[in-house]
């Protein structure tokens, strides 16, 4: 499913690798993350996004700076 993030927010699409969601980035997520973004107002989901090509962001993921986090996976695009 794929959101745009609101707020910068850390979340695990395997419950086992935490990744940090940046806030204006687009992201395809498995439904049940996507999910809890969406209820918790952290992110939204445009259907148009779907249909729409998007401009790849460069280097705009970060690691998690605690807990040993892991770089998110690239905002969702043409691969």
């Amino acid at each position: 499913m794929k959101i745009r993030m609101i707020h910068t927010m850390s979340g695990s699409p395997d419950g086992l690798t935490i990744y940090v969601y940046e806030a204006d980035q687009i992201y395809d997520l498995p439904s049940s993350l996507a999910r809890i973004f969406l209820e918790e107002g952290w992110a939204r989901e445009d259907k148009a996004m779907n249909k729409v090509p998007e401009v790849k962001a460069s280097g705009r993921a970060r690691k998690r700076s605690d807990a040993g986090g892991s770089q998110a996976p690239p905002p969702s695009g043409d691969q």
